[in-house]
């Protein structure tokens, strides 16, 4: 003969169950230190890879006449990194609206140099080589990449006059996760 539980019973008893199985809780101090961005808990690395981002050569004279015969904005350093090896390249700015805050960024890679179609981190640099953000991009055909990040409140008011055929105010660094080479 079957004997009929309660819900409430069976639900108690299944939660009792989780909160056994589950891991301690984190200290506050491990969360905060979780929280921070990558160029805070490995400045040394940062500083490296923010020079070798301002050594990246993009066109200048005559190839940068003919490059600007396109309808793509002006070039983007940019330095994927990767695990065995750095990457230098640029992008090219196909679409970029921000509205109400929200930056809206749609780039074409030069140069791919990866094989994943997961997304990536990009953290974006000025040009006194200081970060200022990062983002998650997703990739899509054709060298292309797309975000979709909140601005920090200066940076928001300052870019919504920014046009595709504008100089960027910044350079890119495109941190690959596991499965991005």
């Amino acid at each position: 003969m079957k004997r009929k539980i309660p819900i409430k019973q069976l639900l108690r008893w299944q939660l009792a169950q989780a909160e056994a199985a589950a891991p301690s809780a984190p200290r506050a101090r491990r969360l905060l230190e979780a929280a921070r961005p990558w160029w805070e808990t490995q400045p040394e690395q940062f500083r490296d890879l923010a020079d070798q981002l301002d050594r990246v050569k993009i066109a200048h004279g005559d190839a940068m006449a003919k490059l600007k015969a396109t309808s793509a904005g002006h070039p983007v350093p940019v330095l994927i990194i990767h695990r065995s090896k750095n990457v230098e390249t640029s992008a090219r700015v196909i679409s970029l609206n921000v509205r109400d805050g929200t930056l809206r960024l749609h780039l074409r890679l030069k140069t791919v140099a990866f094989k994943s179609s997961q997304d990536f981190e990009v953290t974006f640099v000025n040009s006194q080589l200081r970060p200022l953000f990062s983002a998650v991009a997703t990739p899509l055909k054709n060298k292309a990449c797309f975000l979709d990040v909140e601005l920090p409140e200066p940076l928001a008011s300052d870019w919504e006059k920014l046009n595709v055929k504008d100089p960027m105010p910044f350079r890119l660094m495109v941190r690959l996760g596991k499965d991005g080479d």
